[in-house]
């Protein structure tokens, strides 16, 4: 399957675009440890969401949580080697 298009810079020759994915494709192993790793950083953001509601500013820091999850997912989508990467 094809990695997504963020794993590649617009400069890239294809023998360097070739190289890269060879490299990515190449350090699974570790690709899939992260992702254990982002995956549970968003459980612990996703479980502490409401924790902030009796504090003022709290809609300021739900927000800023959900930026980290959106942040994480994006992330994780890219370390999903298996799975088409989507680049939006």
């Amino acid at each position: 399957m094809a990695l997504s298009s963020k794993w590649f810079d617009g400069g890239m020759t294809p023998a360097d675009k070739q190289q890269r994915e060879l490299t990515v494709r190449n350090n699974r192993f570790a690709l899939d440890l992260l992702s254990i790793v982002i995956e549970q950083e968003i459980r612990g953001l996703e479980a502490n969401r409401f924790e902030d509601y009796n504090t003022p500013g709290w809609d300021y820091r739900q927000a800023d949580r959900n930026g980290q999850i959106r942040a994480l997912r994006d992330l994780l989508k890219m370390t999903k080697l298996d799975i088409r990467s989507q680049d939006q």
